[in-house]
């Protein structure tokens, strides 16, 4: 098995020309103001899985206001709601903290409605 990092759809369509073996994952860049969605389509299309690093954009989305109402809609909090956000597109979402209590709070994005709910508000607003 390999996985590959930041690998766009052309890199990945090189690698399955010349490769004997299938990457299992591509860990990219995707947090809720930067969506590679064709990417990630293109991925999942394959049977390889997307991983999404950096969900909360590198502690940029705490400061869009957008997405602070958003996350207030939800009853959420904005690290949650971008948590959430790359698990509904289908995404293997591993935040990063040292922070207990960050843990705790991440892992309660899975409570956030099981509808696409924040991916469809987000793209609609």
């Amino acid at each position: 098995m390999i996985g590959v990092s930041n690998f766009l759809q052309q890199d990945i369509e090189s690698l399955l020309e010349t490769a004997n073996v299938k990457p299992m994952v591509n860990q990219v860049l995707c947090h809720i103001s930067n969506t590679p969605l064709s990417l990630i389509d293109y991925c999942q299309s394959r049977g390889i899985a997307v991983e999404a690093y950096s969900p909360i954009a590198h502690g940029e989305a705490l400061k869009i206001a957008k997405i602070d109402e958003m996350a207030k809609k939800y009853g959420v909090t904005v690290p949650q709601l971008c948590i959430r956000y790359d698990i509904q597109l289908g995404t293997i979402v591993i935040p990063k903290t040292a922070n207990p209590e960050h843990i705790i709070q991440k892992r309660a994005s899975q409570h956030i409605g099981s509808s696409n709910c924040v991916v469809t508000d987000y793209r609609h607003s």
